[in-house]
């Protein structure tokens, strides 16, 4: 697992082997210490080893509803002077109430309803 972890890699590349110093490679160390210094500070991954994820459909969800929140004018008929500790529970309470309307209608979804059932079967089976 772990050849085919390095070969997947790229055949350990920039990777460095701890070994115990001996008194002998002592001066072999201090000349190569500022290459691999070098080589440390240099180190990238390569391209076909970095993937990015998409974004999963609830999380741009939230960030809109945040958008939203942000942008919300406010109310003017509360007289009284919101303090900035007030105004963030309130929009904390507005983004969490919305947020828990998108979970409720992603939970509602025919896709969602297999799969939790699924999750019961595999869950029962496994007791068995």
């Amino acid at each position: 697992a772990v050849e085919r972890r390095r070969a997947r890699l790229g055949d350990g590349e920039g990777q460095i082997v701890e070994t115990p110093i001996l008194p002998h490679d002592e001066t072999i160390l201090g000349s190569n210490i500022s290459s691999v210094a070098q080589l440390e500070h240099n180190f990238s991954t390569p391209a076909s080893t970095t993937r990015l994820k998409p974004c999963p459909p609830l999380v741009r969800n939230v960030s809109k509803i945040l958008l939203n929140v942000t942008n919300q004018k406010p109310e003017e008929s509360s007289e009284e002077l919101l303090t900035p500790q007030k105004k963030l529970l309130n929009s904390i309470d507005t983004v969490e109430k919305a947020v828990m309307e998108e979970l409720s209608k992603m939970k509602k979804t025919p896709s969602a309803k297999k799969a939790e059932r699924q999750h019961k079967v595999r869950t029962l089976m496994s007791m068995r």
